[in-house]
């Protein structure tokens, strides 16, 4: 007894502890140089609930775009907040429910952030009836953004577990005060003289008392434990089997100790002997439970810290306000006086081309370009890097990066909803699913050895129960009383239901992989294919890299320009260029480095040389033309339709000369240029108008990062759609072999493959390299198929995030896939090694929690089972019922901890 009360009094203090420690981890600063937001407490706050499209990373031609959309018309997706799940054994569970369902034809479930995304066909079920089955098997379900509830605040809700916490501690406390009182009254029932009358009469009573206390705890303050065993029994017409559980475990320990001491009280009734009770024992055993749990939960929270500030900065996001210029006659004496026409807008309501303006200190809610304005922006958020960097004109901001020297102004070209910000999330919510998809893993059992240990652990400890029952009625002599045998074999099967602990098992894996992703998003790298990824990149043996915007710096500078008559000699015409330069690369310039040049290039001079000119062509910002027809081939070149001065549409082609010669375009004999030098040819209504000539320079620190790899045992082959010259110029003074230059998405393609597979001639079939485990490493969408063909896509940009839509409908989101399996969004390309270091280790620190839980639980079992007395040393271990929940406890909560301090280690690593 005195050992239970110590237990207790123990967890009450680590649980103080853990609540200071709570709030100190949790108090999380978007950056360094965070303060209010003046400006956005001027405005009344507005929340409007958005929805998201992220279609396929590769786009669609339009035939096959309409045969998607007829296809897939009927399919929606759902997303689900479940309360309940405490390990991957909750998420088999579940994702076998919903798949039995003949509708649904998709699920991906995140333990982390007690979110399902299910895929369902609209014309055969509905949402209610996902959330029926999620509740028939003893979970609660929540439709996500229902009721006009904002997405985000439930999700740092989920997150940040309050609700589950503070009903946990309100049962640790219950538990605690009863379970203390049992204590006394046992005390008290030792020292009374059980001889006399009164005697027996006092201790009846006590006897009495504690029982009726015990049976209050459970009933009132663990009543959560059997109703997370037991309620799907009785959530249908008729009753069914329960769901199998660590709840299920401890519920039949704790129903099995208050039937004992039912069973020994008749039996004392009848023999007029002192009964042998357990209340005490289930009662602190309630007290260990809920202990354990809200250790294990606060430990969870912790481990989730990052999402919880994004959430919140996201939700900050969504209820901002800022002020968005109007369209007045742009006259130069109007040009300055741009005050009068601003005007309140939230945020969630900002389009692609408002201009808006962008004070100190506030948060960038919209991805943008900037039109007007010098700044320091913090991009910690986005991409890892705590060192601010500079933006001026044409330069491209990210949503949830933040401004903090001065004014700016900056125009959209994403709404929220499609933002950076959006897409990150997305990401790392996707990075922390379980998907179940029939399609791509052929049979639902086809699962790793971590998830079916788990999913068949409660089975195998309720035989083994059985089994020491069993053994423990047979092994004891025949002397001892039928009842006496039957008390010790009952507390035998108490105390091995107790211990068992297949939580631990199903935390192992995924608390492992979510410390792992922290650490990358930390060094900022986005993971969006979670675990699989993570796992993959641990076997990884080659690596494909593209050339620009990879090995080199990505800024391409425009070194000289040539423009045929009039535009060389008439300003105006010059001026009308880059106006619909600017426009048609709008776009273009978020994907590819020589579109951001281009881009950039053109809307510097239109600001600085044009800017008078401008005035008299266009009312509107230069940038902002409306287009349409956009046509773009990665890769090779862009082609639209740009509405210019007098709501005149031209036609603008831009890219290569392939490009420009499959549009009909003729091009004069090439101007001279410099060796190892990038020509880009534009083109407007059909005729050609002038060339630009890019330069680029190798990354400072490539050679280093790829020395690093090679000492990483990673082979390493280079392929570029640039020239002969200049990918030979990059792949020697870099060492290493060039796999081909000059090539297209589709023959990069070919290539990835050609080192995954060789051909089988004589039987026409593909047979796949065992051995090798490909990677492709690229910064635009020219590179989209070869990183859907390679073992992990690896798109390294330094705005990744503003994806493109397809011509796919909004219904494609259910079934769209990504060509991308891990996103390198810091600046510096060092983030490469670091991010196979940390697969590595993730995947090492998985195994290794997952042989920790099965010892553990191994010998916590052995022992509650006896083996103890096999060795002659069942005086000094003794497991009894309490004991062993302390055991079940810890188990979770050591796995809990290594991940943390895991994750710790990761992030001092850095």
């Amino acid at each position: 007894m005195a050992c239970c009360v110590f237990t207790a009094y123990f967890m009450s203090q680590i649980i103080k502890a853990c609540e200071v420690f709570d709030i100190r981890i949790l108090d999380i600063n978007y950056n360094d140089v965070d303060v209010e937001d003046d400006v956005n407490r001027l405005f009344q706050t507005y929340n409007a609930t958005t929805t998201r499209d992220v279609g396929p990373a590769i786009e669609l031609g339009k035939n096959t775009a309409k045969c998607l959309q007829k296809s897939l018309q009927p399919f929606h997706t759902i997303r689900l907040l479940i309360t309940g799940m405490t390990c991957t054994a909750c998420v088999t569970a579940l994702t076998d429910t919903l798949v039995s369902h003949p509708s649904v034809h998709r699920v991906k479930i995140s333990l982390a952030l007690s979110r399902a995304t299910v895929v369902y066909n609209t014309q055969d079920t509905t949402c209610e009836d996902l959330i029926s089955l999620a509740e028939d098997v003893g979970y609660g379900a929540t439709v996500l953004g229902d009721k006009g509830q904002g997405s985000a605040a439930l999700k740092l809700k989920a997150v940040e577990r309050e609700g589950e916490l503070q009903c946990l501690k309100a049962s640790f406390n219950g538990c605690t005060r009863w379970a203390t009182a049992v204590a006394i009254l046992d005390r008290l029932r030792s020292m009374t003289t059980g001889g006399t009358a009164p005697g027996k009469m006092v201790d009846s009573s006590m006897h009495a008392a504690v029982f009726g206390i015990a049976c209050y705890i459970q009933i009132s303050h663990a009543a959560w434990i059997h109703r997370n065993a037991w309620s799907n029994c009785f959530k249908t017409k008729r009753f069914r089997l329960p769901r199998l559980s660590m709840d299920t475990l401890l519920s039949l320990s704790l129903l099995l100790s208050l039937g004992l001491s039912i069973f020994n009280i008749f039996l004392s009734a009848k023999s007029g002997s002192t009964p042998n009770t357990y209340s005490s024992s289930a009662s602190f055993l309630s007290v260990v439970i809920s202990a354990g749990r809200y250790l294990d939960v606060t430990l969870k929270k912790h481990g989730a810290s990052g999402f919880a500030g994004l959430y919140g900065l996201q939700k900050e996001m969504e209820l901002g306000v800022v002020m968005v210029e109007g369209h007045p006659a742009r006259t130069p004496e109007k040009r300055d006086d741009v005050e009068a026409f601003l005007a309140p807008m939230p945020t969630t309501l900002l389009a692609p081309l408002d201009v808006y303006h962008i004070p100190p200190q506030g948060l960038i809610p919209c991805d943008s370009y900037i039109i007007r304005g010098t700044s320091l922006i913090a991009e910690a958020n986005m991409t890892g890097e705590s060192m601010p960097c500079r933006k001026s004109t044409g330069d491209f901001l990210m949503s949830g990066t933040k401004n903090l020297s001065n004014n700016l102004v900056a125009v959209v070209t994403k709404a929220q909803s499609d933002s950076s910000l959006e897409a990150l999330l997305e990401s790392i919510e996707k990075a922390s699913e379980q998907r179940y998809d029939p399609a791509a893993n052929g049979s639902k059992d086809r699962r790793s050895y971590m998830d079916s240990a788990a999913r068949y652990f409660v089975p195998a400890v309720l035989s083994l129960t059985c089994i020491g029952l069993a053994l423990t009625m047979y092994t004891l002599p025949s002397s001892i009383r039928l009842a006496d045998r039957i008390n010790a074999a009952c507390e035998r099967a108490m105390a091995t239901l107790a211990a068992a602990c297949p939580c631990a098992l199903g935390l192992a894996g995924p608390s492992a992989i979510m410390a792992g992703l922290d650490a990358c998003y930390a060094s900022g790298i986005l993971v969006p294919g979670g675990a699989e990824t993570l796992e993959t990149l641990s076997r990884l043996t080659h690596m494909v890299l593209d050339k620009t915007g990879t090995l080199t710096e990505g800024r391409p500078e425009i070194s000289s320009s040539y423009f045929v008559e009039p535009y060389n000699s008439d300003p105006a015409k010059r001026a009308l260029c880059h106006l619909l330069l600017c426009a048609a690369e709008r776009d273009e310039a978020q994907a590819h480095p020589v579109g951001r040049a281009i881009f950039q290039w053109s809307l510097t001079l239109l600001q600085q040389d044009f800017s008078g000119i401008l005035d008299t062509l266009v009312e509107a910002e230069a940038g902002t033309s409306p287009t349409s027809n956009v046509e773009s081939i990665p890769g090779r070149g862009v082609s639209c339709d740009v509405q210019g001065p007098g709501e005149l549409w031209y036609h603008v082609c831009v890219g290569n000369d392939r490009f420009l010669v499959d549009h009909g375009v003729t091009i004069p004999p090439r101007i001279s240029s410099e060796v190892h030098m990038t020509t880009v040819h534009f083109a407007i209504n059909g005729q050609y108008t002038g060339t630009v000539i890019l330069q680029d320079s190798i990354r400072r620190n490539a050679p280093d990062v790829l020395k690093e790899l090679k000492e990483l045992g990673i082979s390493l082959t280079m392929l570029t759609g640039d020239s002969e010259e200049e990918a030979q110029r990059v792949a020697t003074k870099l060492e290493i072999p060039l796999l081909k230059a000059r090539s297209l998405p589709n023959e990069k393609k070919d290539l990835v493959e050609s080192l995954q597979y060789n051909y089988d001639y004589q039987h026409k079939s593909k047979l796949r390299h065992t051995e090798n485990v490909v990677a492709m490493l690229g910064d635009g969408l020219n590179d989209a198929p070869a990183q859907a063909a390679a073992d992990v896509g690896i798109l390294f940009s330094l705005s990744p995030l503003s994806k493109r839509r397809s011509l796919v409908s909004s219904t494609s989101l259910a079934l769209g896939t990504s060509a991308v399996d891990a996103i390198i969004m810091s600046p510096e390309l060092t983030a490469l090694p670091r991010l196979l270091r940390i697969a590595r280790e993730t995947a090492r620190q998985a195994r290794w929690n997952f042989l920790w839980a099965i010892g553990y639980n191994a010998i916590a079992i052995s022992l509650a089972m006896g083996v103890g007395d096999l060795m002659g040393l069942g005086h000094i271990i003794k497991i009894d019922a309490s004991l062993a929940g302390t055991m079940m406890a810890f188990s979770s909560i050591t796995v809990l901890g290594m991940s943390l301090h895991f994750r710790q280690r990761l992030r001092e690593s850095q």
